[in-house]
């Protein structure tokens, strides 16, 4: 016999992530699994009508962020100021249904795996930028008049570099990253 299963979960791998256009964050990478919404700038990401707030970052399996407090990681769920660096993921694993028993909420739940290191020395780098030269201002003249100049972004960058490798061969590896972001308006 056998038993109904209620778990649903969509599995982004490390080719996947790495051939998303637009997904250099994991708030952005959720708009590509089936039935998650992002409802606005600020705010985690919903499933199936969930709130927003009921949804979880984990690493491997661990809950990462203000845990204590009483939904959310940090008050802001998947993609929030507690994400995980993103070159130190090999793949991305939502869960989109409802959750088991451990979890009190039901909104959409986030695993990181973490990338490890190996035999081999590897590496890699995430690199992207913007400034204000490819921002666009679409307001009519009419509107000009009446709408106030919106915020002119001088730039924006992210530097994320990771490199992994043998330590002792066959017994004990390393993987770190580093990140750098910066915004200035």
């Amino acid at each position: 016999q056998h038993g109904l299963r209620t778990a649903q979960q969509q599995v982004l791998s490390k080719e996947v992530l790495d051939m998303l256009p637009g997904a250099q964050s994991t708030r952005a990478r959720s708009a590509y699994v089936p039935g998650v919404v992002i409802p606005s700038a600020n705010t985690g990401v919903t499933t199936h009508g969930s709130d927003p707030q009921d949804s979880y970052t984990e690493i491997d399996g661990m809950r990462t962020g203000a845990i204590l407090r009483l939904r959310g990681t940090n008050q802001g769920g998947v993609g929030s100021t507690q994400a995980p660096n993103e070159a130190s993921m090999a793949e991305l694993v939502y869960d989109t249904a409802s959750q088991a028993a451990e979890y009190q909420v039901s909104g959409t739940r986030l695993n990181a795996g973490p990338r490890e290191g190996g035999n081999a020395f590897a590496g890699t780098l995430f690199l992207y930028g913007a400034s204000g030269a490819l921002q666009s201002d679409n307001r009519s003249d009419a509107l000009k008049s009446i709408i106030a100049q919106p915020n002119r972004l001088d730039y924006t960058f992210n530097i994320n570099p990771g490199v992994g490798g043998p330590i002792k061969r066959d017994r004990l590896w390393f993987f770190t990253a580093w990140s750098a972001v910066k915004s200035k308006t």
